[in-house]
């Protein structure tokens, strides 16, 4: 519940309804798995059907910023083809301040070479923001203003290009925010990533270790991060830590993962340390995120008809 003066009852609505606009774009610990989000061409490495649920609970001790989000990725091998499509939900202060996203994903994939792939993505989101009056509390009930639009919608678009290697790193650069109907609300944000996946060791009772490195670079108006970890996977078992600071190297929070791979569904756990200074009490301002990710088995090989080939006599 927030609390209103009943003095600026409509100036803070006002204000409020305008920072759902103009904020930040809902934030992930679990990048690796999510960062279709932030570049639409990352869905290009995907090999299988993919379903992704996220949840992520954002401060718990400070206010309740919680984001839940439900994303259907897969691809068209005949074309070098991917789409996919998630819907999101941001809830601020317990139900008072709510985003909502529905967005729908293209990436087309092309080969140069043997080994290096070239991915270009695109994607168009439907938006929503709402302020819920009935979490608002008001000093005066008759200063609770009736005829304030509480609500705001508009269409987002963002692209991306990424470009593959080995089928072991990955490098990309997206705009997201490149078109809006909200006119000016939404600030350019500009990402680039670099991840890999590197088998470190293996043998042949199927155990393996390999390493998965991550860098994520974003820039959107005065915010900056760097996000620069890695994790790995021992036969199954995720583990890894990641650190995120600002363009000035000032560590902002860390980040601790564990999850396990287990046949079709992998179950990721991050949990953030905040190391900005801004309370002593870091359980107050940490974050805890959960990503379930499960893949479809099904038969994409492309049947190919021709001649067929007879034994040299």
């Amino acid at each position: 519940m927030i609390r209103v003066p009943g003095n600026i009852s409509y100036l803070v609505v006002l204000i409020l309804l305008s920072l759902t606009s103009k904020g930040q774009d809902a934030h992930y610990s679990n990048n690796y798995e999510n960062l279709f989000k932030l570049n639409p061409s990352a869905i290009g490495t995907i090999k299988d059907m993919s379903l992704i649920l996220t949840y992520r609970n954002q401060w718990p001790g400070a206010g309740n910023f919680v984001t839940y989000d439900a994303a259907f990725l897969t691809n068209f091998p005949r074309t070098k083809s991917f789409a996919g499509a998630y819907v999101s939900q941001d809830v601020q202060g317990k139900g008072a301040i709510t985003q909502t996203q529905a967005a729908v994903l293209y990436t087309y994939k092309t080969r140069i070479g043997r080994r290096i792939e070239i991915s270009a993505g695109l994607s168009g989101s439907y938006n929503l923001s709402r302020i819920n009056i009935n979490q608002l509390s008001f000093e005066n009930p008759s200063d609770v203003p009736p005829l304030l639009s509480t609500k705001e919608q508009f269409l987002d678009f963002s692209s991306g290009f990424q470009i593959n290697i080995y089928e072991q790193t990955s490098m990309g650069l997206a705009a997201s925010h490149i078109l809006n109907t909200a006119g000016n609300n939404k600030a350019l944000k500009i990402t680039a990533d670099y991840h890999g996946n590197y088998l470190i060791w293996g043998s042949r009772d199927y155990q393996y270790l390999s390493l998965d490195p991550l860098l994520l670079i974003n820039r959107q108006k005065e915010y900056s991060e760097i996000m620069i970890g890695t994790r790995f996977d021992y036969t199954g078992i995720l583990g890894g830590l990641y650190i995120r600071q600002n363009f000035h190297l000032k560590p902002e929070d860390l980040t601790l993962l564990l999850g396990t791979n287990y046949k079709n569904f992998q179950i990721i756990y991050t949990y953030d340390i905040n190391l900005s200074g801004a309370a002593s009490n870091f359980s107050n301002l940490a974050a805890h995120e959960v990503t379930f990710l499960y893949k479809f088995e099904y038969n994409n090989k492309i049947r190919r008809k021709g001649a067929i080939k007879c034994p040299d006599i």
